[in-house]
């Protein structure tokens, strides 16, 4: 068998062969296998292989693992041809595998093809790399092998048979692979998704009155292509491993994509509807990237990007080695702790609780500590995850919420009764009563060493309160520091060198709300409101720089200078988000999540690089 060449991005190839020379397909018999991916590069796969053999007989084989960067050796959609060998009827079996840690890491999809060369023509066989197929390899003694049985590969989630008669294929045209040079950007054809019904007995759903305008994708955690409102893998429209109209008006799906959906690796269907700068997307129309053969690709997304989508209601996170962020219970799944990489990837779950949900967390080095709550008192409890292991400390708490960690000394809110605790890590179930404040409804608070401060929301009659507690004291005093506030959210603390708190920064959470500050600069602490007029400021947190927070009522992220005098007019960071909540930041990079709808999972994980000044 003759190795014709190998087109990394239209218009480049790779001579495998004497025969093989230039780039425009020669007039023999030819097969062109086409190899793209739904999924992104490198964050789910960063590696390859390709492996071509004749009747048994291996001819080709190579990794390629510099993937995903606009300056990488090969771009996707690729292609290879194959010129036809000798006899006609040799069988000729391709497969593809894609890895995550190189070229021996772990394999997560593999396609396999056996078929034969025409002798005449050039015809075009696509090779797709989807995310429905995961799972579809293994690696065995540094081999990819399939995980289906003998004769089959994996086709739209399911094994079937890996045998394609070439005489059905397509002739090959440009076109075909490479559309017109354009490719579809989820990163923008997915910001305002539409989460719909799926019937899971024939994996269908009610076509919208425009369905000649529809876009269908699979809203997943951490894989696909992420961008300001979630991950998604896109199906190619009219397709059997995509979506089909059927003859009753509605939108067929393949089986496996429900078998996915009840086992929760994909968590909702989603549909938008196209635009000038949305095409339908079709097998033609390869996905935009720094990884995209297109001519045409998009300019590189700096925007806020989902580092996990399709969460349900998350409300809580802490930023440190990876993220580690909370997620709400709901009819469909458990409250959970759950982490992901810096640079995103696949979500992973570290505790899960049935009902009772994590409602904050804070990270202590590598040890993440979180309150629990079931909503029914004396069901909370606070809980220790470090190393794979959860230990439950706490038990028996009312409603659990704000949770903060000052050396080896754990301090928490309990909403329900009004107490703040104080306790020893690693203790079960030893505590000390710090303070009682009935009635006021404690929520965050932060600790230095000699203070706890606390925000207390109050009963919404502009009873709320900031208030700090003597760690020291032999009796405990509570000092409020500012009160008659209008349900006080958000809490950040700004701290000096020897780790006092230098001000105290909060959020009041109203129609017109504020972003308030207590700075001891002075000695004496200086109550002052920089920024009124806000729509339900949630979360807040301080910089470098500038103090960000969160507007849960208008879905914008804002900011002022930490310099800034009362009455500034803040910036606006971000826009179009949905719900906000809590948020924080580290030298570059501004976190915070959406908690988006209270049914649906629509929450969102973002991160985006600071504004520069």
């Amino acid at each position: 068998m003759r190795l014709a060449r190998l087109f990394f991005a239209k218009g480049i190839c790779l001579a495998l062969s004497a025969a093989a020379v230039g780039c425009t397909p020669e007039a023999s018999g030819q097969l062109m296998v086409a190899v793209q991916t739904d999924m992104s590069l490198p964050k789910d796969i960063d590696a390859i292989r390709i492996e071509v053999f004749n009747e048994g007989v291996p001819k080709f084989r190579k990794d390629y693992e510099r993937l995903g960067t606009f300056d990488g050796e090969i771009r996707l959609p690729g292609t290879l041809a194959l010129l036809a060998p000798d006899k006609a009827d040799s069988a000729i079996t391709v497969t593809v595998s894609a890895r995550m840690g190189g070229a021996n890491g772990k394999v997560r999809v593999l396609r396999q093809v056996v078929t034969t060369v025409p002798q005449d023509r050039i015809a075009s066989l696509q090779v797709p790399l989807r995310f429905v197929c995961d799972g579809s390899g293994e690696d065995v003694n540094g081999d990819a092998v399939s995980t289906c049985p003998d004769g089959q590969t994996c086709i739209a989630g399911s094994c079937a048979d890996r045998n394609v008669d070439s005489s059905t294929l397509p002739d090959y045209e440009e076109s075909d692979v490479f559309a017109d040079g354009n490719c579809f950007d989820p990163t923008t054809c997915w910001s305002f998704p539409v989460v719909v019904d799926v019937d899971t007995s024939d994996c269908s759903f009610e076509a919208p009155a425009d369905e000649d305008r529809l876009n269908v994708a699979l809203a997943v955690e951490g894989d696909g292509i992420c961008g300001p409102a979630g991950c998604f893998v896109t199906l190619d429209a009219q397709s059997d491993e995509g979506w089909k109209i059927a003859e009753n008006g509605r939108v067929v799906l393949p089986p496996a994509i429900c078998e996915k959906l009840e086992s929760r690796e994909i968590i909702s269907i989603v549909t938008s509807s196209t635009t000038n700068s949305c095409p339908q997307k079709t097998l033609s129309l390869p996905t935009c990237g720094p990884w995209s053969a297109a001519s045409n690709n998009s300019a590189p997304y700096d925007g806020p990007l989902a580092l996990a989508g399709a969460q349900l209601r998350p409300v809580a996170f802490d930023v440190g080695d990876r993220v580690y962020f909370s997620n709400s219970a709901g009819e469909d799944s458990e409250g959970a702790l759950k982490a992901v990489s810096l640079d995103g990837g696949q979500v992973q779950t570290l505790w899960s609780g049935g009902t009772s949900e994590p409602r904050n967390v804070f990270l202590a080095g590598k040890v993440v500590f979180f309150t629990t709550s079931t909503g029914t008192p004396g069901e909370g409890t606070l809980v220790r995850y470090e190393s794979g292991k959860a230990t439950v400390l706490q038990t028996k708490l009312g409603s659990p919420e704000g949770i903060t960690v000052a050396g080896n000394r754990i301090f928490w809110t309990d909403f329900q009764t009004g107490d703040v605790f104080e306790a020893t890590d690693g203790q079960i179930d030893e505590r000390k009563l710090l303070a009682s404040l009935p009635g006021a409804y404690p929520y965050r608070l932060v600790a230095d060493i000699d203070y706890v401060y606390v925000v207390t929301e109050g009963t919404g009659e502009a009873d709320g309160t900031l208030v700090r507690i003597a760690r020291s004291a032999s009796e405990p005093t509570v000092e409020t520091l500012a009160s008659e506030l209008q349900t006080p959210r958000g809490i950040a603390i700004q701290r000096g060198t020897d780790d006092r708190a230098t001000a105290i920064y909060f959020t009041t959470f109203s129609e017109n709300g504020t972003v308030e500050r207590v700075s001891f600069d002075s000695g004496e602490p200086k109550h002052e409101v920089l920024a009124t007029g806000l729509d339900h400021p949630n979360g807040i947190t301080v910089g470098l720089e500038a103090i960000y927070w969160t507007n849960w009522g208008d879905g914008t992220v804002r900011s002022v200078p930490k310099a800034v005098s009362p009455g500034a007019t803040p910036t606006v960071v971000a826009t179009g988000r949905v719900a906000p909540g809590a948020i924080a930041t580290t030298t570059d990079t501004i976190y915070w999540v959406d908690e988006g709808s209270s049914s649906k999972p629509t929450g969102t994980l973002v991160r985006m690089p600071k504004p520069q000044p």
